[in-house]
């Protein structure tokens, strides 16, 4: 799951990473022209705005505690927050329910407000769907691992740390829309391609914890179902 904080942006001063010298002329040795000595103190205003912009940004993405909970037991029981039964999908509908379970997700992008948050600790729109598009990419590429390696052991995935470095508050909605199509049709034909014992293949999480492909497409299921809930869209899908 995934509530987790939104990037920062850290403009930097220039000449921040050396010590500036003066030279015969009064000018620093990184500033030729002087415009630094010059226009010191407006400069040093612009800074302090950039600092109370990254201040208040950085006040507001530490707001949303990230999500450490583990999910696992939603394979076992139907989860009491969003309703979605996962271990009642069986594997003939991992497929569909993956394009059923993003469908929503366009008109949710459309939304006016897709980038405000409803409260300073609960994602935006825009930030759950950044976070859908890529448990899609990173499930889908699990599974391929695990066709290719029963036993596979997963790299860790840390989703605090992909929605900083990937910026989830600051992307396009209508790109996001389009990309996350896109990696969820290409997760459905995944598990489309899957047959026969190879949904009994394994695969390791770097916790310890152990998937089937089948359990793996389930748990994935109630991300996307679970997350629907979260910008206040019911779920169709076999596991409601």
């Amino acid at each position: 799951m995934g509530t987790t904080r939104p990037a920062s942006a850290h403009p930097r001063p220039p000449g921040d990473t050396e010590k500036q010298e003066d030279d015969e002329d009064g000018h620093h040795e990184g500033d030729p022209t002087g415009v630094f000595v010059e226009h010191g103190a407006t400069l040093q205003g612009w800074w302090a705005g950039c600092r109370t912009v990254v201040d208040m940004r950085d006040a507001a993405a530490d707001a949303v505690v990230p999500d450490t909970k583990d999910w696992t037991w939603t394979l076992e029981r139907p989860c009491p927050e969003c309703g979605f039964e996962a271990g009642a999908v069986i594997a003939p509908q991992v497929a569909e329910q993956v394009l059923s379970l993003t469908a929503p997700w366009r008109g949710v992008l459309d939304r006016p407000d897709a980038a405000r948050r409803p409260r300073p600790d609960v994602w935006s729109p825009l930030e759950y769907a950044c976070h859908v598009r890529d448990v899609c990419r990173v499930f889908e590429g699990r599974v391929r691992q695990m066709l290719a390696e029963d036993g596979a052991r997963f790299a860790n995935w840390d989703q605090d740390e992909a929605a900083v470095s990937g910026r989830y508050g600051e992307q396009d909605p209508s790109v996001v829309a389009d990309e996350l199509v896109e990696a969820a049709v290409a997760t459905c034909r995944t598990f489309e391609a899957v047959d026969g014992d190879a949904w009994q293949r394994r695969g390791l999480r770097s916790n310890g914890s152990e998937f089937t492909v089948l359990t793996l497409g389930q748990y994935m299921l109630h991300d996307l179902a679970h997350h629907l809930v979260d910008v206040g869209v019911v779920p169709t899908a076999a596991g409601r």
